[in-house]
């Protein structure tokens, strides 16, 4: 999402919140970057974390769709992109989550059981990033960590819930390849976007998450008084379309070779821009010319 289009994201991405009095002087240079925002003029590349080569062998133990035993909806995340100094922690992406879904310690939820207890965040008996001993004494006291959960143990879960960390999120390559739908929200465009339908591979969601409570319940079933879901109402069948058609794209058109197809037209398009003479370094259809 571009932040001119949308600046209400200031208060709603904790990357927005970055004090940048003291970055570096802003000179127009060729730079390589895996990650930027919309409108940034530097050149994306392919990262490589967190990619898996899957290949078709490797479907039926990434986890079958009819195997799936849990309808609830799985993210589980570290704290990074939560601090600013112009900011209080609690309202960056990450944190945000965490408290309007789980609340805080002995505290209640925003949403008290609407979502059906979405995991808490996996700190690792801690967490990643903490600038100050106040600030981490006040994490501590307020976010419940759990442990550790493994990509094989979230398989059985039915959804994939991905937010975005410092920049890009690493694990949508691995969440695309699950089969389970996955629910995304990310301020930063990845090199293969143009190429992803939204509500055809992936299912979109708003920054502020005011909509996945009804995106649940559209394909889950809602929740009734008593706090039952009700399956019926669901569409379980179109959920598993979006899974299958978001593991295709990522066997199809996210494989090693698509990755060094876009790098070296990349590279090749970068020279063009640094030659002297682009006419000379532009492509020419060699067909197009024998006709002229």
């Amino acid at each position: 999402m571009d932040f001119c289009e949308y600046p209400e994201l200031k208060r709603l991405h904790g990357a927005m919140s970055l004090d940048y009095a003291h970055r570096s002087p802003s000179v127009l240079k060729p730079v390589l970057v895996l990650s930027k925002f919309p409108g940034d003029a530097s050149f994306q590349t392919t990262p490589m974390e967190a990619y898996m080569n899957i290949t078709e062998e490797d479907v039926p133990f990434l986890g079958v769709w009819n195997e799936k035993t849990d309808n609830r909806l799985f993210w589980r995340g570290s704290t990074t992109g939560g601090y600013g100094g112009q900011r209080d922690w609690k309202e960056s992406h990450r944190m945000r989550l965490h408290l309007m879904i789980n609340g805080p310690k002995g505290g209640d939820s925003w949403w008290d059981q609407q979502l059906r207890e979405v995991m808490v965040p996996d700190g690792e008996s801690g967490y990643k990033v903490c600038p100050s001993a106040e600030v981490c004494k006040q994490v501590s006291n307020t976010i419940e960590f759990g442990q550790k959960v493994w990509p094989e143990q979230a398989a059985a879960f039915k959804y994939n819930l991905d937010v975005d960390g410092n920049g890009w999120s690493s694990r949508f390559h691995r969440l695309l390849s699950t089969g389970s739908p996955v629910l995304k929200f990310t301020m930063f465009p990845e090199w293969h976007m143009h190429w992803l339908t939204p509500w055809y591979h992936y299912i979109p969601l708003k920054p502020d998450y005011s909509d996945l409570y009804d995106i649940m319940a559209f394909f889950v079933g809602p929740v009734d008084e008593a706090g039952h879901v009700d399956t019926s109402k669901g569409h379980d069948h179109l959920a598993q379309k979006i899974g299958e058609a978001g593991q295709r794209f990522a066997l199809d058109h996210w494989s090693w070779v698509d990755m060094q197809a876009y790098t070296f037209r990349l590279l090749l398009e970068l020279q063009r821009l640094h030659s002297l003479d682009r006419d000379m370094m532009s492509y020419r259809d060699p067909e197009v010319q024998r006709q002229t």
